[in-house]
């Protein structure tokens, strides 16, 4: 059975506890003396006890647990930390996986997935979302019939080292994660400026002078994409890469030059990670609909855009 929790696997917060310590009343020094019969005829001669004036207890509070990371002054407990990578590490040995092949570099990956989830519930409670407990069982029972019942639900827990209360938690917290989510995301437009362009990408620039030179003799661009682009998802429809807005292409170089085109334009050598490319501008479109697809898109990259901005603006402080 698998379950999923919404946006990103959330981990428990640590919870701090501060309780107060009792101290027994203050004992007189010296033995009482012996009243005389007038003192104890006359309450104005009776002197005050020691426990009429004694001093309150002074509260004594219970040590800050032990911090793997702090995060703007809040603290991600050592123990929850060290419970998130044995569970990862469980994770990985189900799928057949030593988590110990990649060293400790994922140890590194989960405080950071740690951080990230404590960054967002932060900027949740400064935007004031809050998940109520209504909700909170709603979805715990939604979750429970889609794992195929309690029982089925109990044996997850157990496998992933959750305890019922843990999980409310973590619930709670991907809930939360999930609203900030769409909040971020509504800020994307359903139009948006975009481009409509071809390339031609390939392995040195050798080459790519060669189909610059075929290009100016009259040679078409879609022969040439055919013929010569490293581009198996484009070279035979042309090296047409469609409609698309700033930030979809897996290469910002080439999104950057097609952008500064102007229409039926052709690129120089645009050099990126992916070789060389020749570009060309087919139409451009100031306020173009987006579809489905890229709508859900431009929403991840806007939300991812947000996140860099909280670790850039985050004070934070690893101990490990």
């Amino acid at each position: 059975m698998t379950i999923r929790v919404k946006l990103v696997s959330i981990v428990l917060l640590g919870i701090l506890m501060v309780s107060c310590g009792e101290s027994s009343p203050a004992q007189p020094s010296t033995p009482p003396q012996e009243k005389t019969a007038t003192e104890e005829t006359d309450p104005a001669l009776v002197e005050p006890t020691l426990a009429a004036t004694a001093v309150p207890p002074t509260p004594t509070a219970t040590p800050e647990p032990a911090a793997a990371a702090r995060v703007n002054g809040q603290i991600i407990t050592l123990e929850d930390f060290e419970k998130e990578v044995a569970r990862y590490e469980e994770a990985q040995r189900t799928l057949g996986r030593d988590p110990a092949a990649s060293g400790t570099l994922y140890q590194v990956e989960v405080l950071d997935a740690l951080i990230e989830r404590l960054l967002i519930e932060q900027a949740a409670g400064a935007a004031g979302i809050t998940i109520s407990d209504e909700a909170l069982e709603q979805e715990l029972q939604r979750l429970i019939e889609n794992s195929g019942g309690q029982e089925s639900f109990d044996a997850w827990l157990a496998m992933s080292q959750y305890t019922l209360d843990e999980f409310r938690l973590i619930l709670r917290s991907g809930m939360i994660s999930q609203e900030m989510y769409e909040q971020v995301a509504m800020s994307t437009p359903d139009r948006v400026e975009q481009v409509h362009a071809r390339h031609i990408v390939v392995d040195s620039a050798e080459i790519g002078e060669l189909v610059l030179a075929r290009l100016q003799e009259g040679t078409d661009f879609a022969t040439l994409a055919a013929d010569y682009s490293r581009d198996e998802s484009t070279r035979l429809n042309g090296g047409d890469l469609d409609f698309f807005p700033r930030g979809l292409l897996l290469s910002p170089e080439v999104e950057e030059a097609a952008f500064a085109l102007e229409v039926g334009a052709t690129s120089g050598l645009v050099t990126s990670s992916f070789g060389y490319h020749v570009i060309q501008v087919l139409e451009k479109d100031p306020a173009r609909p987006v579809t489905p697809d890229i709508q859900q898109r431009l929403r991840e990259i806007t939300f991812g855009n947000w996140l860099q901005q909280l670790w850039a603006t985050a004070t934070v402080e690893r101990n490990i």
